[in-house]
C-alpha cells in the first residue's frame, strides 16, 4: 500500500474536454486504491474550472507556459498566482511544469509554488518539494 501512495496517474487536461462516465469512474477506482490522481498541462487548451468540479483531483500540474516572460512581466506572474490560489482552493497540490531557472524558481516562491517540475529540480527524476 506505501508503493501505491507514492504512484501518480497524470491525465492530460486535453483528455478532459469531454470526459465519459467510463473515465469518471476509471479515476475514482484509481483513486480507491490509493493511487494519486493528477491532472496535467492544465492551462494549455481546454481550461475550464468546471472540469475540476467533475473529478476530484490530488494534484493539477500547471502547464509551463504560464512561465513564459515571468522574468519580464508582473502580469503573468499576477495570473499565475491567481491560478495556484484556484489550485489549492480547490484542494489540490499545485506543480509548476517546466521550471527551468534559478530565477523562475524564486519568483515561484514568491507567488506561492511549493512545488516544481524541469530542469532546476532534477531533469527526469520524480516532483520534488523544492522549498523546504
Amino acid at each position: 500500500e506505501e508503493i501505491r501512495s507514492k504512484i501518480i496517474f497524470e491525465i492530460p487536461e486535453t483528455s478532459l474536454a469531454n470526459p465519459s462516465e467510463e473515465i469518471k469512474k476509471s479515476l475514482l477506482k484509481i483513486k480507491e486504491i490509493g493511487i494519486k490522481v493528477a491532472m496535467c498541462d492544465f492551462g494549455l487548451e481546454y481550461s475550464s474550472l468546471g472540469k475540476l468540479e467533475e473529478i476530484d483531483f490530488d494534484m493539477i500540474i500547471i502547464n509551463h507556459k504560464f512561465l513564459k516572460d515571468i522574468e519580464v512581466n508582473t502580469r503573468v506572474s499576477g495570473m499565475l498566482r491567481s491560478v495556484i490560489d484556484i489550485v489549492k482552493n480547490y484542494g489540490a497540490e499545485e506543480i509548476l511544469e517546466g521550471v527551468d531557472s534559478v530565477t523562475k524558481l524564486d519568483i515561484l516562491k514568491k507567488v506561492g509554488c511549493k512545488r516544481v517540475q524541469g530542469p532546476v529540480a532534477g531533469e527526469f527524476k520524480t516532483i520534488r518539494d523544492t522549498f523546504m
